[in-house]
């Protein structure tokens, strides 16, 4: 278990890694100290806080800060799904900037529709 902001962004470095489980019950690893780093190193890694606090501000304040899911303690048979759609996410947002990189290569601007000309009609 990693258990410093110095070790986390060591482990970072030597990832690849899929997802990032952040357990909020660790004094010394704060989620809004590590998510930052976690965002600078790569943009679309699942960021999941694993915490035992009940309430939605709690759920909020992870949330908030740019995790994209919380899991609670006492409900970690949802830990499975949640890695399972964040990973999912994860890929499109990947498979997304693939293609608007592709499309920018070939100078087709991305998020418009090619339309073909339309014949001129003489009445």
């Amino acid at each position: 278990m990693i258990r410093t902001l110095e070790e986390f962004q060591a482990a970072l470095e030597e990832g690849p890694w899929d997802v990032v489980l952040s357990d909020d019950s660790v004094p010394t690893l704060i989620c809004a100290d590590a998510l930052p780093l976690v965002r600078a190193h790569d943009a679309d890694l699942p960021f999941i806080v694993v915490t035992n606090r009940i309430g939605e501000d709690a759920a909020g304040e992870g949330l908030c800060r740019g995790a994209q899911d919380h899991v609670l303690t006492s409900n970690l048979r949802q830990l499975g799904p949640a890695v399972e759609r964040e990973l999912r996410e994860a890929a499109n947002h990947r498979m997304q900037r693939s293609t608007q990189a592709e499309l920018q290569a070939w100078n087709i601007p991305c998020g418009t529709r090619n339309e073909s000309p339309k014949p001129n009609s003489t009445s």
